[in-house]
């Protein structure tokens, strides 16, 4: 999620051969592989009806269609701490998208959230060997801001997608997780 390079790998354990690409599509082409549709990675939220993923790449929010693969930008404008549906407000962070989908899987409601005047914490993860040093954006006391969360309801049948910020001042995070931003708690209008 950190603008680090991606590669997308294909094993076969019966013959040891590997396919490897940049991409899910390029690494299907290559592999000429036919994605399943209930298989959806860890970091993936599926669709009601099943036809797409969402997923985070580069702080922007992505769908794959499930049936073949292609994948699509819903946002671009997303930057570091800047970023659409990211779950790492807290001290549990995950690469996992906080959102949800309308029932007939045309639009998402989630959020782009602003953590640029968060002040930096830090972790040490212990474990044997070398420990881990962990980072990330959380307000602490003496910060003038903290992190706030603008909502967006996203179309995605349009092309471009359409993203809708809801015309309300942007919430500031008080919880610890992304809770206020997970469950039903986001409202479905007709765009």
């Amino acid at each position: 999620m950190k603008g680090s390079k991606v590669e997308f790998v294909l094993f076969n354990p019966a013959d040891g051969k590997k396919v490897a690409a940049p991409t899910r599509k390029e690494l299907f082409e290559k592999a000429s592989f036919v994605p399943d549709r209930d298989n959806v990675m860890f970091n993936e939220i599926i669709s009601p009806d099943k036809k797409y993923v969402a997923f985070i790449r580069d702080w922007n929010l992505w769908i794959r269609e499930t049936a073949t693969g292609n994948e699509r930008a819903l946002t671009a404008d997303g930057i570091e701490n800047f970023g659409y549906a990211t779950d790492n407000a807290g001290w549990k962070h995950s690469d996992r998208p906080v959102l949800s989908w309308s029932p007939d899987s045309r639009k998402i409601a989630t959020f782009q959230q602003d953590q640029r005047h968060a002040s930096d914490m830090y972790l040490v993860k212990t474990r044997v060997g070398a420990p881990e040093l962990q980072t990330w954006k959380y307000p602490l006391p003496g910060d003038k801001d903290i992190i706030r969360i603008y909502r967006v309801i996203i179309d995605i049948t349009r092309e471009p997608a359409l993203v809708v910020r809801l015309k309300m001042s942007s919430d500031a995070r008080r919880g610890t997780l992304c809770e206020e931003a997970t469950g039903d708690i986001f409202i479905f209008m007709m765009l």
